[in-house]
């Protein structure tokens, strides 16, 4: 039987957040291929062996898991040459950024989701737009700030954010997931400590003016070429879907499939499509829509590399709601990996390079 490493904690913000994702991944998966190897990665960076990463997992789940008793010492040999695939649940920073996927191409292994290229793009907000609007898919009105810029002249930043877009406005930090630093501001007092805020979590704040909107979400799976799901919407529990809202206070509503017409549907599957390839992804993202209120123009808000596995998470349950079971789900992840990864040995199995001299 294979071995499937599944990495997850991490060094972000949203590191209870992937620990969430693990279990429910354990509580779904029934596989006779794969043994899963829990692989915890702590707060401040460090790799726990499988017996301490173990405990780290909920009680029932740790009586599905035979691990491997492997010290801390030997832990990356057993990385290197026991692992046949990784199964990377490290939600933000560290983890769907393409830091974690430069070391597992370094590694030369197969892993799942989104390699270093579309990885680093799509956890950008600021990258993911350009690209977008480049690529003729429209996104919501932004500005963007540099914490060297914001330190200079932060009274010019908040007037000019005004000018341009009036109240509310929507600040983000630009590397960051699970709505953390987001701050919905309704007036121009407001702005200056919710920029300071969104600057605790990154470098790169984007200001976004702030529109009446459904907030529509739809599962993508493939490598380049995406297959997407049935689009659901979200109905949060509190001004918008924030942290809060999304993994404590389960306040918010879900429907899948939406309520919206055909005409939508096939507007938002073919840009989620587009992006898909548009950002190099690989593997799975759940892409966020914004259709307006008012005049139903369709905006792509952002993208998820490393989507939730939460009980409440959407990403597979609207593949669920489209007639791919959560087990079939995760099998099909691990094929593309592998599929993924023997194409690029193959390339480079074509070539060597000499060096005379």
């Amino acid at each position: 039987m294979k071995k499937l490493g599944l990495v997850f904690g991490g060094r972000s913000a949203e590191h209870a957040v992937s620990i969430t994702s693990a279990n429910s991944l354990l509580k779904g998966f029934n596989s006779t291929k794969y043994e899963i190897v829990p692989l915890k990665i702590s707060l401040d960076g460090v790799w726990m062996n499988p017996e301490s990463s173990l405990q780290e997992i909920l009680p029932e789940n740790r009586t599905k898991l035979s691990v491997p008793s492997v010290s801390q010492k030997e832990l990356f040999h057993f990385l290197q040459n026991e692992i046949d695939v990784f199964f990377p649940l490290l939600h933000g920073t560290y983890g769907e950024d393409g830091t974690i996927q430069g070391m597992f191409d370094m590694m030369s292994k197969p892993y799942v989701g989104c390699g270093v290229l579309g990885s680093s793009m799509a956890m950008d907000k600021d990258i993911t737009k350009i690209i977008l609007k480049n690529g003729g898919i429209p996104v919501v009105p932004g500005l963007v700030f540099y914490d060297f810029e914001w330190e200079t002249d932060k009274h010019s930043a908040v007037k000019k954010v005004a000018a341009e877009f009036g109240f509310p406005v929507f600040v983000k930090p630009a590397n960051a997931g699970s709505s953390i630093g987001i701050s919905k501001v309704k007036n121009i007092e407001a702005l200056l400590p919710a920029i300071d805020e969104a600057f605790r979590f990154d470098g790169k704040v984007l200001v976004e003016k702030g529109l009446s909107v459904r907030e529509i979400e739809i599962s993508a799976l493939g490598n380049i070429i995406a297959r997407v799901s049935l689009p659901g919407e979200v109905f949060p529990g509190a001004e918008f879907y924030d942290y809060d809202d999304k993994y404590h206070s389960g306040k918010s509503k879900f429907k899948i499939p939406a309520d919206i017409s055909e005409e939508l549907i096939r507007i938002i599957q073919s840009y989620a499509i587009k992006a898909f390839k548009l950002l190099n992804l690989e593997g799975m993202a759940r892409i966020d829509f914004f259709i307006d209120k008012t005049s139903n123009e369709v905006y792509l808000n952002e993208i998820n590399t490393i989507p939730g596995f939460t009980p409440i998470s959407m990403y597979p349950k609207m593949w669920e709601a489209s007639g791919l079971s959560y087990t079939e789900l995760l099998e099909t992840l691990i094929s593309l990996a592998l599929s993924r990864f023997q194409k690029r040995n193959q390339i480079s199995s074509h070539f060597t390079i000499k060096i005379s001299g």
